[in-house]
């Protein structure tokens, strides 16, 4: 990622951090060659390939998963896939561009939510 991807990441991080009906953080995806002293050296992988920049939780525990592109920056194959799967199990993921983006973006998102059925006692 770019270095004004990553500040976008941490601008957008920084901006939803303060909403107090989703908690929002960091998701890194790669791998990592670890090697011990007499040891052979061994990659470990961490996060799901195409998954968001953000990962978070929102009303009623519904699923986000945010993707931050600067410029004319496009998703990969693997992240829409990811983006589709979020979806299709009724989570959030937002393509955005920009701070003011992301929060426009969550606010229709979790606005357009209809509230959980109340159950009688």
């Amino acid at each position: 990622m770019s270095g004004r991807g990553t500040a976008l990441v941490k601008a957008v991080e920084a901006a939803l951090s303060w909403r107090k009906d989703v908690t929002i953080w960091r998701q890194n995806t790669g791998a990592v060659a670890l090697k011990a002293p007499g040891e052979a050296r061994r990659f470990v992988s961490f996060g799901l390939p195409g998954c968001g920049d953000l990962t978070g939780i929102g009303p009623r525990g519904v699923r986000i998963e945010i993707e931050c592109k600067d410029g004319e920056g496009r998703p990969t194959k693997r992240q829409r896939a990811f983006g589709e799967m979020i979806r299709a199990h009724g989570g959030i993921y937002l393509l955005v561009r920009s701070v003011d983006d992301a929060i426009r973006q969550l606010d229709e998102a979790l606005g357009s939510r209809s509230p959980p059925p109340v159950r009688a006692a």
